[in-house]
């Protein structure tokens, strides 16, 4: 299983009751601290530690170190930063459409132009570079007009270093209100099966 690119969870002890701040001391360019907690950067101080949770850094990669530090009166140093640590890529947890087929003009029983495309990221926006056998499959969110994508066997692409391109796909029939939907099909047992990431195109017309 791939590893999540969520930092875990820090406690320091402190005597006495105040407040510790986070930031990101080094890492990869553009990289950033993120957190799933309001205020999640500023912690108060409790019975001597201050727990942080919902931190994580948006980006894989290696030497990254945090810097925590305190508006307490210390008689030693106020600040500490953490050891080396890298970040992997997370699991799917997002689909983001490059090409949707509402990005042309769609006719009738012509491919569309352009053809879907899609990066399959992790939480923290990387693309899933290590996976090339997990697949997205795109159906029809909405069909008004009772149309029919084709080629069926070209409604699930395979990704490439988490690059999905589709090919050929096209709608039969001329109508309003389609709106395509990309659902992420990752191995298990031998079989793909559909997760619970999925991403919706667009409205068109053809």
């Amino acid at each position: 299983r791939r590893k999540k690119s969520v930092v875990n969870l820090f406690c320091l002890t402190f005597p006495s009751s105040t407040k510790v701040s986070v930031v990101l001391e080094d890492g990869t360019d553009d990289a950033t601290l993120e957190c799933k907690k309001e205020d999640g950067f500023s912690v108060p101080i409790t019975k001597g530690f201050a727990s942080f949770e919902g931190l994580y850094i948006n980006k894989e990669g290696s030497h990254y170190s945090l810097r925590f530090s305190t508006d307490l009166v210390l008689n030693g140093a106020t600040e500490v930063v953490s050891n080396i640590f890298s970040v992997g890529v997370g699991p799917a947890a997002q689909i983001v459409l490059i090409k949707d087929a509402s990005d042309g003009t769609v006719v009738g029983g012509k491919a569309f132009t352009p053809q879907p495309r899609a990066e399959v990221r992790d939480a923290g926006g990387n693309v899933l570079t290590i996976d090339s056998s997990s697949a997205v499959r795109v159906s029809f969110y909405s069909n008004p007009s009772r149309g029919s994508l084709s080629p069926v066997d070209g409604m699930i692409a395979t990704l490439r270093e988490g690059i999905v391109q589709f090919r050929g796909l096209a709608v039969d029939k001329a109508g309003s209100g389609y709106r395509l939907k990309y659902d992420f099909l990752y191995y298990e047992d031998e079989e793909l099966v559909q997760s619970s990431v999925s991403t919706k195109g667009e409205l068109f017309q053809s």
